[in-house]
């Protein structure tokens, strides 16, 4: 596509009204991470840039007894969310509120993670943390996951999700898939929407 071709409003090719047609629905999976790591001891440090591997979505999948599948939407807990609402000091979350003072844990490193998530030929990843990816990123985290993800590969991602509830209802059937469905906002032009999401069992 042209850089003329991008476009406000109807006449663009590229807004969240394109998908928001016929939303998303499918098969989708929880990795619950966060749960993973504490039953082996560990937590993340919610205010620190820590990396979530493809060996430890490897790992969390496998102690789930979960296989991820092509055209699955793939939701990951990190615990951020939770961490937040129950523990961030006020100081914290004033930090937080600054994209500039902004750390927490996320996916990466971002070409290895971008390449995993492409070879598992996923409809869509989402999690519970502030970027999908570690912030903030840099050489060391291996580049902007965003730019691989959204427009390379075609990727639609999601944000700051609220998982707890699933997650804690995963934990105790011991089912960590789900029929998920999505219907984004129609704007034309748009860059983003509410996810409009469920995830039924």
């Amino acid at each position: 596509m042209r850089d003329d071709e991008i476009v406000d409003g109807t006449d663009g090719k590229l807004g969240i009204d394109t998908m928001a047609r016929r939303g998303i629905a499918g098969r989708g999976v929880l990795l619950d991470v966060a749960r993973h790591f504490a039953a082996r001891g560990w937590r993340l440090g919610y205010f620190t840039p820590e990396l979530i591997t493809t060996d430890d979505l490897e790992s969390c999948a496998q102690a789930q007894g979960v296989e991820v599948r092509t055209g699955d939407v793939l939701l990951v807990r990190t615990g951020w969310l939770e961490w937040y609402f129950s523990e961030a000091t006020p100081e914290v979350r004033e930090a937080i509120s600054d994209r500039e003072q902004l750390k927490a844990p996320g996916l990466g490193p971002a070409e290895e993670m971008a390449a995993w998530l492409w070879d598992h030929h996923l409809a869509a990843v989402a999690a519970d943390n502030p970027a999908l990816e570690v912030w903030p990123w840099g050489p060391e985290t291996g580049d902007y996951m965003h730019w691989r993800l959204i427009p390379l590969l075609g990727m639609p991602i999601g944000e700051l999700w609220e998982l707890d509830g699933l997650a804690a209802d995963c934990a105790e059937d011991g089912s960590y898939e789900f029929l998920f469905t999505s219907a984004p906002l129609n704007v034309p032009g748009g860059v983003g929407s509410p996810a409009n999401a469920m995830a039924i069992k």
